[in-house]
This record gives structure tokens, C-alpha cells and sequence, in this order.
């Protein structure tokens, strides 16, 4: 009896021990499902992940927009070239070119100034760099004469005092061509009573090439004619050239000694 009862207990305590091991394995079973479930929301999860990855693409967008802005900045630099319709007014250094842009104006091809169409120069012509008109290249073997034009006379004398007792100044200029001459190679006769005198021609004769009046220049002095000895206005001064006060065919020097201002005229035969 009591080794049947034994038997009955074991087995109740097998199928007992089975059954936990099953709802063990079930139970481990939900566990590993429970996390595979959470592997889903986590694909979810990267998907949305996708989402705010568009969400920087519409920033790329936004940035696509300032590359639009950028587009502008090169219709500024277009402005560098055709600043509105080529005028007098939008274009007063240079001049317009067939597509009507502003241009430069010193180019042999496209010469021209305040607005005007530009010129193509002939063959042998250039651009003038300062006039801006088509003419001759600048020769620096030419030769150019050397004479003053005007002045003004300071009203009293660089140390104080009149420059005449009786009456107004009587100025005259002389000239040294070469720069390096000893002696007056050129005398411009004194004006007589005037603050103001004026020039016309030179006695004698001053005149120098190009090269020699941009390389080394001229001088001159200007000096008062009195009746017994002449009384220095200016001392000796020399005077140098570019090619741009050639070709305009005057020059102004001012404040020099006893001269407020004197111009002088180079001319060619």
C-alpha cells in the first residue's frame, strides 16, 4: 500500500517538475518574443529617425535658398560691367560698348569717354590713356618749345618790403634748356607794372625733346627789372614733366619765392 502511495506521490512530482519546466519555457519564451517586439519599435524608432533626417534635408533646402542669394551677388559683379543703360551719367570715365556695359574707354578697340560709343582707332592710332581719344603714339624724340605764359607776383617780397618804390613789379623769366645749362638759354622779357604778367614768345630759343623734359626737365628763375640791378622774384627752380602734361600742353607751378603761380606752354612745330 505504502509502496503504491510512493509511486503516485513521485509521479504527481514529475508531472509537477514537467509542468513548471514547460510555463519556465513558455515563460522564456515570451521574454524572447517581448524583445523582439521591442526590436520592432525600435525599427520604428530608426524609421522616425529617417523622418528627422528630412527634417535636415529641409534645412538643406533652406540653405539651397542662400545659394539663391549667392545668385545675386553675381548679378552685383554684372553691375561691375553694365551699372543700368551706358549714359553720360552711368558711364562719365568710359565708354559704352555694343552690348551697352560700361567700359574703360582706353582700350585701341573700345576708346571713347563721358558715355559716348566707343571707337575702334585706326591702324597706327592709339587710345589715349588720359584723353581717351584715338591719336598718334606719343613720340618722345619729338621736340617741344619751352614758353612761359603767365604768372602772378606775390603782393610784397619773400622777406617783406615792396618789390618796386615807385610802381608795380616788372617781371621777367628765364629759361635753362638744358636743365643743366650755366647760363639763361631763353629770356622771357619783364612786364612792366603788373602783378600779372603775360607771355607770348621768348627771346632766343629753349627747346628740348620729350625724353630730354620727362628724364630731366627744364629750370627757370624769375627776377624783377629794376634801372640799376635786377632783384630775384624766384630763385632757380627746376621743373620736370610727365607724358600726360606734354600731351595737355601746359603745366602750373605755384608758390615758388617771390611767384604765386607761373604756367608754361609746350608746343610742338
Amino acid at each position: 500500500m505504502f509502496g503504491y502511495l510512493g509511486l503516485r506521490y513521485r509521479q504527481r512530482r514529475m508531472r509537477f517538475i514537467v509542468a513548471s519546466l514547460l510555463l519556465s519555457a513558455c515563460g522564456a519564451a515570451n521574454l524572447t518574443l517581448s524583445p523582439g517586439n521591442a526590436g520592432g519599435d525600435g525599427a520604428a524608432g530608426g524609421s522616425a529617425g529617417a523622418g528627422g533626417s528630412g527634417t535636415g534635408g529641409g534645412s538643406s533646402s533652406a540653405a539651397g535658398g542662400s545659394g539663391v542669394a549667392g545668385g545675386s551677388g553675381v548679378a552685383g559683379g554684372s553691375a561691375g560691367g553694365m551699372a543700368g543703360p551706358c549714359s553720360a551719367t552711368t558711364c562719365a570715365s568710359g565708354c559704352c560698348g555694343t552690348l551697352g556695359n560700361c567700359l574703360p574707354g582706353t582700350a585701341d578697340t573700345a576708346c571713347g569717354t563721358m558715355g559716348a560709343a566707343c571707337t575702334a582707332c585706326l591702324t597706327g592710332q592709339v587710345c589715349g590713356a588720359t584723353t581717351r581719344r584715338c591719336e598718334a603714339p606719343f613720340n618722345m624724340n619729338a621736340t617741344y618749345t619751352v614758353v612761359p605764359t603767365a604768372a602772378t607776383v606775390a603782393a610784397m617780397k619773400p622777406g617783406g618790403g615792396d618789390w618796386d618804390d615807385l610802381s608795380d613789379p616788372d617781371c621777367g623769366i628765364e629759361l635753362f634748356c638744358p636743365v643743366n645749362a650755366v647760363n639763361a638759354t631763353a629770356t622771357a622779357d619783364s612786364r612792366t607794372d603788373t602783378f600779372n604778367p603775360t607771355w607770348t614768345s621768348t627771346s632766343g630759343t629753349c627747346r628740348l625733346t620729350a625724353m630730354e623734359l620727362i628724364d630731366q626737365g627744364f629750370a627757370f628763375s624769375a627776377f624783377e627789372n629794376d634801372l640799376f640791378s635786377n632783384d630775384s622774384i624766384s630763385p632757380r627752380r627746376t621743373v620736370a614733366l610727365t607724358q600726360a602734361e606734354l600731351l595737355s600742353g601746359t603745366k602750373t607751378i605755384t608758390n615758388v619765392g617771390g611767384l604765386t603761380s607761373v604756367t608754361f606752354r609746350f608746343s610742338t612745330p
